[in-house]
């Protein structure tokens, strides 16, 4: 009983220190997103302050936040400089009451029917032509990189009138905390993709290539929809079956193809440097298509007796059934840009083996002997795998 109260406080202090690493790790979170907040507001405040300084300021203006440039690999992957539009646009939205925000979509939908190019006016060139087209008295341009760490923002607040620059301010903030902003803001929703899968399955090697749909969700969460064909290499089998008549040793020549369907579900995970962990699960159906041919027949002799064979044409054999099963693996993917992708990994799918009775008319060639041969085989399809392959995102 004595020894209680030491072990309540040991507990005690033992949680203590649970609850402060969980405290601060949720403080430095906020402290970041914080941190993303407050820049922006303070950015706001400097482009109404620099509007505000124009002579006919009280006339309410139209602004158009155009699409910043990507100028670094970070930003290119992650489309950062969308994602920072898109922040900005809506941080104006406070001021609306001075200014006109013309809609994103909109910019968007005029830039695609016009075929303008932005390469010009991210420099600030040709502002007043863009203004016209889009109806903005102020263009907000700009270009996002990374360094150190940090995401740094250079914006330009340029009035189309007279292509004169009114703000030409930059703002930096820590990088993983504007990524992990940026990600709410650019959304992909759809990914298609296609590979290559080399499998063991039993004593085979498989080649297999796929083509899958991914629908995105949330937090990294998808549902993919994946359609697959795979042929083996040829393999060597032999069986072994006794009747009222003896004992009897077949030798088959078999080789299987298979077209199959699955539904897994995914959960995406960020790494570092543009790297993503991808573990996924799921169902799979696929149609087994054997192709055998019966090569050599033979009855054991008993007793010393020499085998007897039997000369005969190889016999062609195919059989087809639908297999249910599951499969799980792991992918580790590296994100070119936000629209394309590539990755590696590995799986593994689970089936319960699969009896099947086979016959087959044989007839020897040399004395007219002739016959039916009946055994059970064992279909095994579980197995490893090696995959890799390219995905594009829209």
């Amino acid at each position: 009983m004595r020894c209680m109260p030491f072990q309540n406080n040991k507990r005690g202090a033992l949680m203590k220190k649970t609850l402060s690493v969980i405290f601060l790790f949720a403080f430095a979170v906020a402290a970041h997103a914080g941190e993303v907040d407050n820049a922006m507001k303070e950015l706001s405040a400097k482009i109404i302050a620099s509007y505000r300084k124009l002579p006919d300021a009280k006339r309410q203006k139209f602004v158009a936040v155009m699409d910043f440039q990507n100028r670094s690999m970070l930003a290119v992957r992650n489309n950062l400089g969308v994602a920072f539009s898109e922040i900005l646009a809506q941080y104006l939205l406070r001021y609306r009451g001075e200014l006109r925000i013309i809609e994103r979509k909109q910019i968007e939908s005029i830039i695609r029917e016009k075929e303008l190019k932005m390469t010009g006016i991210a420099e600030g060139g040709d502002a007043s032509s863009y203004g016209e087209v889009l109806g903005a008295d102020l263009l907000l341009i700009g270009s996002v990189f990374d360094a150190a760490g940090e995401v740094r923002v250079n914006v330009r607040v340029v009035e189309t009138g007279k292509s004169e620059v009114l703000l030409n301010e930059s703002v930096t903030v820590d990088r993983r905390a504007f990524v992990k902003t940026a990600k709410r803001y650019v959304k992909v929703t759809h990914t298609v993709s296609a590979g290559y899968m080399y499998q063991t399955i039993d004593d085979y090697l498989v080649n297999t290539f796929y083509a899958m749909y991914t629908y995105n969700f949330f937090y990294g969460l998808a549902l993919n929809f994946q359609v697959f064909y795979g042929y083996s290499d040829d393999q060597t089998m032999q069986f072994t079956y006794k009747d009222d008549m003896g004992t009897y040793k077949m030798a088959f020549d078999k080789k299987f193809e298979q077209i199959g369907f699955s539904i897994l579900f995914s959960k995406s995970l960020d790494l570092i440097w543009g790297f993503n962990l991808t573990p996924y699960a799921g169902p799979l159906l696929i149609n087994y298509m054997e192709k055998s041919k019966l090569m050599d027949l033979r009855k054991l002799g008993s007793a010393g007796a020499p085998d007897t064979v039997y000369n005969f044409e190889p016999i062609s054999i195919f059989s087809s059934y639908s297999i249910f099963g599951i499969k799980a693996g792991i992918i580790l993917e590296y994100r070119i840009s936000l629209a394309y992708k590539l990755f590696v990994g590995t799986e593994y799918q689970y089936f319960p083996e699969y009896k099947i009775d086979n016959s087959a008319y044989w007839r020897d060639v040399a004395d007219a002997k002739q016959g039916t041969i009946s055994w059970r085989d064992t279909i095994k399809l579980t197995g490893y795998s090696i995959t890799a392959g390219a995905a594009y995102s829209f």
